[in-house]
């Protein structure tokens, strides 16, 4: 029998709540994440800076030379070609640094949930054997979240010519048939997400192929649309509550530290920005953990 989502949500909380230990891990692997940008970001910096002081030698004088060196150096294909190639090479790493955790992060949550007496360690066989199984999958859910956002970008520029016609035509009626088409693509592009995760959710707990994972994760989702779009929904919920209590907390904080040095405001801010990434990562593994519920507790 499927689980309900107050079901799954409970059960979600309690897998996590016994594997507590994961939200560190996920924290970890969103800093990691985050660090493979620095390279690109240090490049692009340098090579402006370059630009800028090769500039100012040249035209000591005139105060405009650093500001249109670094522009000449900003425009140049090379450099453009170097950023976005290490751009693209941090998203790679990132991705599949994700994949790795999800590897070992899903089979510990689906075996904590509803389990009673001593847990077994899950999260390294599944990071050591359970990654190369999870890569396929991951790779087709990634290109159907893909197709997702190209039907979201076609249905917005439709939505925009219609919309011009419209104006230029009198015919205000269409604005109700763009409003549909725009729920519509909001609804489609939340469905394709909720299935690319629940076939790596069938993938890495009850070990289905790529293609396999996501038929059944499709299945699941058509069949029942209505509680995976409000479980999506009532976690991005949870998650803009969540940004907005820590940024008012920054709020209180940073007015209250701006009396004293900057070195005294430094420290309440990293603070609340490494609460703001723990709770995000909580958030994560409790949706996942909720999803592992809907999608793989029955056959």
């Amino acid at each position: 029998m499927e689980a309900t989502l107050g079901e799954a949500v409970r059960l979600g909380l309690s897998g996590l709540g016994r594997e507590r230990w994961l939200v560190a891990v996920g924290l970890l692997t969103t800093l990691l994440r985050r660090a493979l940008g620095l390279p690109a970001m240090l490049v692009a910096l340098l090579l402006l800076l370059r630009g800028a002081w090769r500039a100012h030698q040249l035209a000591p004088w005139s105060g405009e030379a650093p500001g249109l060196g670094a522009a000449f150096v900003a425009v140049q294909p090379r450099v453009l070609a170097l950023v976005v190639g290490l751009s693209a090479c941090a998203a790679l790493l990132g991705w599949l640094l994700r994949i790795a955790f999800l590897a070992g992060a899903l089979p510990t949550l689906g075996g904590a949930m509803g389990a009673r007496g001593p847990r077994e360690p899950r999260f390294a066989a599944g990071l050591a054997w359970g990654f190369a199984h999870l890569l396929p999958t991951a790779a087709l859910g990634l290109a159907l979240e893909w197709t997702g956002q190209l039907f979201v970008a076609g249905a917005l520029l439709g939505a925009l010519r219609i919309s011009g016609a419209a104006v230029r035509s009198g015919r205000v009626g269409l604005a109700a048939a763009v409003a549909a088409m725009l729920v519509l693509t909001l609804l489609v592009s939340m469905l394709t997400s909720a299935i690319a995760d629940a076939a790596l959710v069938r993938t890495a707990v009850r070990g289905d192929g790529p293609v396999e994972a996501l038929v059944q994760a499709a299945t699941r989702v058509v069949a029942r649309p209505a509680a995976y779009l409000l479980a999506m929904f009532g976690f991005a919920m949870l998650s803009l509550a969540a940004t907005l209590m820590v940024q008012s907390v920054a709020g209180v904080a940073g007015g209250l530290a701006s009396s004293g040095p900057g070195l005294v405001a430094l420290g309440p801010g990293i603070m609340l920005a490494a609460l703001a990434l723990t709770l995000a990562a909580a958030l994560e593994l409790w949706w996942l953990a909720s999803l592992t519920a809907l999608v793989a507790r029955e056959g």
